[in-house]
């Protein structure tokens, strides 16, 4: 039996793409002077969480652990999110698309549009 075949769509403009330093091209700067390329957010939750992407890559496709689900056009993000603590880490847009609202079934998580470029540290809201 062939694996169920999901493609991600497409949710990330090619401005912001082009804008995406590749993974681990700012290992080496620290974290208030990383630039945030975009975030994504929670929308319509008392307590929301938000994305901040430092950088990313396109995953072309991969089989996806434990369904065995074929993905393709994922992209892995490295950034911080912030929810109820604050946590360094990498993240898959598929990821970020399967959070749905539990009762309607809609996407709870949206990209801001704007491209920042901002350093990390001018996001005094944040802290």
């Amino acid at each position: 039996m062939k694996p169920k075949k999901i493609t991600i769509q497409r949710l990330l403009n090619d401005e912001l793409i082009k804008a995406l330093p590749a993974l681990y091209a700012t290992e080496d700067v620290p974290l208030e002077d990383k630039l945030i390329v975009c975030r994504f957010h929670m929308i319509d939750q008392p307590n929301g969480w938000s994305w901040y992407v430092f950088e990313g890559e396109l995953l072309e496709a991969y089989e996806r652990e434990p369904d065995g689900c074929l993905v393709e056009n994922d992209y892995r993000f490295f950034g911080i999110v912030h929810g109820f603590e604050k946590e360094m880490g990498y993240f898959l847009l598929s990821e970020l698309t399967c959070l749905r609202h539990p009762h309607a079934g809609d996407l709870v998580v949206k990209i801001d549009p704007n491209i920042f470029l901002e350093p990390y540290s001018q996001f005094k809201h944040l802290d």
